[in-house]
C-alpha cells in the first residue's frame, strides 16, 4: 500500500516539478566515494565504449569520458556499493528501443523506452525488481524497489524512473541547494518549503528523464534525498543508453 501510494502521488509530478537551487550546505559523503571519486568531467560525450583499466593493485579506473560516480574498489557502504556493481555494464550499455506512442501515450512517439525488460533484468541482478507503476498520459514511469533492503524489510527504497514529454530540466528550480557529481544532470523536486522531495533528471531529445526516491532511502534532508535519487540514476546510467 505504501508503494502504491507513493506512486499514486507521483502522478501530479508533471504538474508540480520546481527546480533545485541554490542555498544551504552539500551534502556530507562518505566511504569509497568520498575517498575516489566526486569530480565533475566536463561538458564532452560520455564514451563508455570500454571498461576501465585495471591496475595490479585490483582497482579498477574510471573509463575516459564517464561521467558521475566511478568506484575504483568494492565499497563497503551498501548504496555505493549497489552502484560499483552496475559498473559491470559500463561499455556494454543497452540501446533504449523507441515508444511507439499509442493510446494515451502519443506525446511519447520517438522516446526512449526507459521501462524495457533488459533495463529490468540488469536491475534485478544489482539487487532491484520492478513493480507495477500507475498509468499516466502525463508521464510514462516504472518503479523499482530493493529486494534485500539496505534498512531491513518493510522499509525497502522504492525509486521512480519518469519521462516527461513535455518538461525540460532546466526549466524547473528548487530552493534547496544540491551539487550534483556530474555536470549534464539537474535536481528538480515537488513541493515548497519543508518538502524533501527530489529527483535527479537529465534532458533527452526534448524530454526530461527524471528518477527520483519515492520511500525507504529518503532522508531527514532535501539534500540527502537528493543524493540517494543521484545513486539511483547513475545504475542506471551504468545499464542502458539514452
Amino acid at each position: 500500500m505504501k508503494r502504491v501510494a507513493a506512486s499514486v502521488f507521483l502522478i501530479f509530478f508533471g504538474f508540480a516539478l520546481t527546480a533545485c537551487g541554490s542555498e544551504g550546505g552539500e551534502p556530507v559523503l562518505t566511504g569509497a566515494f568520498a575517498e575516489t571519486e566526486g569530480t565533475l568531467t566536463g561538458d564532452g560525450p560520455v564514451d563508455n565504449s570500454g571498461s576501465g583499466g585495471a591496475e595490479g593493485d585490483g582497482r579498477v579506473l574510471k573509463p575516459e569520458g564517464h561521467k558521475g560516480m566511478w568506484f575504483e574498489t568494492e565499497p563497503t557502504d551498501p548504496w555505493e556499493h549497489y552502484v560499483w556493481a552496475s559498473q559491470k555494464f559500463v561499455g556494454d550499455p543497452i540501446e533504449l528501443p523507441k515508444l511507439e506512442g499509442k493510446g494515451n501515450k502519443q506525446s511519447f512517439h520517438g522516446l526512449p523506452d526507459i521501462c524495457d525488460s533488459r533495463v529490468s533484468a540488469r536491475l534485478k541482478e544489482i539487487g532491484f525488481d520492478q513493480e507495477n507503476s500507475i498509468d499516466s498520459p502525463l508521464n510514462y514511469t516504472c518503479n523499482f524497489f530493493e529486494v534485500d533492503p539496505v534498512k531491513g524489510y518493510f522499509s525497502e527504497a522504492l525509486f521512480q524512473v519518469s519521462l516527461d514529454s513535455y518538461g525540460q530540466s532546466n526549466d524547473y528550480r528548487k530552493g534547496v541547494y544540491y551539487d550534483p557529481q556530474r555536470d549534464d544532470v539537474v535536481p528538480i523536486g515537488i513541493g515548497e518549503g519543508n518538502s524533501s522531495e527530489c529527483a535527479i533528471s537529465k534532458n533527452v531529445n526534448n524530454s526530461r528523464l527524471a528518477i527520483e526516491t519515492l520511500s525507504g532511502a529518503s532522508g531527514s534532508s532535501t539534500q540527502e534525498t537528493c543524493l540517494y535519487s543521484e545513486y539511483f540514476f547513475q545504475i542506471y546510467d551504468n545499464i542502458a543508453s539514452f
